[in-house]
């Protein structure tokens, strides 16, 4: 399985440069052609995405996995869930075993973290902090001493 990537436009280069075999830029998006129904929606943003798009895309009997924290009520159509027998699955916490899987995972294909490092000063911070707040932050911020 390759991973597909659901993002802004600027993004598509790194996301096939980190192996995704697709991508499809959602924002402001109407509908999505994309060229296979979706198995697994794994959900990264900080809010709510547009429901309807995806769940109009997902295979029957798909999983729908959301992975990071809106404040917010989970809001979706009720109807398509129940029609297509997709399935929520949250979780933020993984078993040891999980974890071990996926360094092992990581190890043999020899995955390396994406990461933006700040010098642990007062100005590192700061710079982290904005870069965050402008949402140029990618995948992970890393003070380093």
């Amino acid at each position: 399985m390759r991973p597909n990537g659901f993002e802004n436009i600027s993004k598509e280069q790194e996301a096939k440069k980190l192996g995704a075999s697709e991508f499809y830029a959602t924002k402001g998006a109407k509908e999505l052609k994309i060229k296979a129904p979706i198995d697994n929606l794994i959900v990264t943003t900080s809010s709510q995405p547009d429901w309807p798009l995806y769940l109009q895309n997902m295979s029957p009997n798909g999983v729908i996995s959301p992975l990071s924290v809106d404040s917010n009520d989970l809001k979706i159509p009720y109807m398509p869930l129940l029609v297509n027998g997709l399935r929520i699955q949250g979780g933020i916490v993984s078993s040891r075993q999980v974890h071990r899987d996926m360094l092992d995972f990581a190890a043999f294909h020899n995955i390396k973290p994406v990461k933006m490092t700040f010098p642990l000063t007062l100005e590192g911070v700061e710079e982290s902090l904005k870069t965050l707040e402008d949402g140029k932050m990618r995948y992970r911020g890393v003070l380093v001493a």
